[in-house]
């Protein structure tokens, strides 16, 4: 499969280097569920991206709250649903400046819940209604509160089967995760939903798209509004809140706040060591990336070639789907939302 066929790869000769067990582990992934078809009516990668977020209508939820106290004094607030004890659980990591709230997530907790797991959300700091005790907020290369979660749970209940979806930001998090902690990985497995992979590379497709520099424009009002939240009552805040009112991309935004408020050189510094790109060939956990050749956020030139993965990786690229969308459906104006139920009969061989 070439990045520009969208074809589902079901075999794989890079596997052979894995035990047996392993093989035949990664042969049952790559069979399971079945590959997106994006609804006839619906193939333009705008309509694929925004479709649910305007049309789908949020299940309802019954959710426990829980607040994570983390090692650095902050904390991070997250949701469970599901059963209060036994089975599998799996976490669930949001796209930039969402929350529990975002249909995407809101949708898979509920294919989680409809499983018998418990599903666990949680919001990166400064994401939930609950502004944060640290200067620091989120950045999208930051594992590390991902791994003291995960080192929390795995305290609480040694043997208990975890999975972890991320979605967009949260999926290159997760996929960073993976690589870098290797066979140390805390998890069974991962999912990975249209991860930006290259964030120099993504940063600069504002310049050659027009759609792309309408979406940024909208996710930095968010980000800015984010940071404004947690310190206009400062009278010393650690940022130029005056600089940041000018930033209109990630590069701007990233360069002023990102960047100098968690003690990276430079934005140069700050997308290479975030970069999930630069640890795929680290990942030992079995994990699926999902992800469209269409995406109106991530260009062609920003998604690794399929034999960058790791032989532990499953990366299905397809045509369409846009940016977390993959909208299904034979019948004109009747979805079908297809990514659950991939993930679920992907995790299901796992946990």
């Amino acid at each position: 499969m070439t990045k520009s066929s969208g074809i589902r790869n079901t075999s794989d000769a890079r596997t052979k280097s894995l035990s047996l067990k392993m093989q035949l582990i990664m042969q049952r992934l790559r069979s399971s569920g079945t590959g997106f078809k994006p609804a006839w009516w619906l193939k333009s990668p705008h309509l694929q991206t925004m479709w649910p977020h305007y049309f789908r209508r949020p299940y309802v939820l019954e959710t426990r709250d829980e607040r994570f106290e983390l090692i650095d004094g902050d904390f991070i607030d997250a949701q469970w649903v599901g059963p209060e004890s036994g089975g599998p659980i799996v976490v669930v990591l949001h796209g930039l400046e969402g929350s529990i709230r975002s249909i995407y997530a809101n949708a898979m907790l509920h294919a989680i819940q409809a499983q018998g797991w418990r599903g666990l959300f949680l919001h990166f700091r400064n994401c939930s209604s609950n502004v944060n005790r640290m200067d620091f907020t989120n950045h999208i290369g930051d594992t590390l509160d991902i791994m003291n979660i995960l080192s929390i749970i795995r305290h609480r209940e040694p043997n208990v089967n975890l999975g972890c979806i991320g979605f967009s930001f949260g999926a290159n998090v997760l996929l960073k995760l993976l690589g870098q902690m290797g066979s140390r990985c805390k998890i069974q497995g991962g999912v990975c939903v249209s991860p930006p992979f290259k964030l120099d590379v993504c940063s600069r497709y504002n310049e050659k798209s027009k759609m792309c520099a309408l979406y940024e424009r909208q996710l930095v009002h968010y980000m800015k509004r984010s940071i404004y939240r947690k310190f206009k009552s400062r009278v010393d805040p650690p940022i130029d809140l005056n600089a940041m009112s000018k930033c209109h991309t990630f590069r701007n935004f990233d360069s002023v706040v990102t960047a100098p408020l968690h003690g990276f050189s430079s934005i140069d510094d700050y997308y290479k060591d975030s970069s999930s790109y630069n640890y795929l060939s680290g990942v030992k956990t079995p994990s699926l990336v999902i992800h469209a050749l269409d995406d109106p956020l991530i260009p062609l030139d920003a998604t690794p070639n399929l034999d960058e993965y790791s032989p532990y990786t499953i990366p299905e690229y397809y045509g369409h789907g846009g940016h977390l969308g993959f909208v299904s459906g034979d019948e004109y104006g009747i979805p079908t939302y297809w990514l659950e139920s991939r993930v679920i009969e992907f995790l299901k061989v796992l946990l």
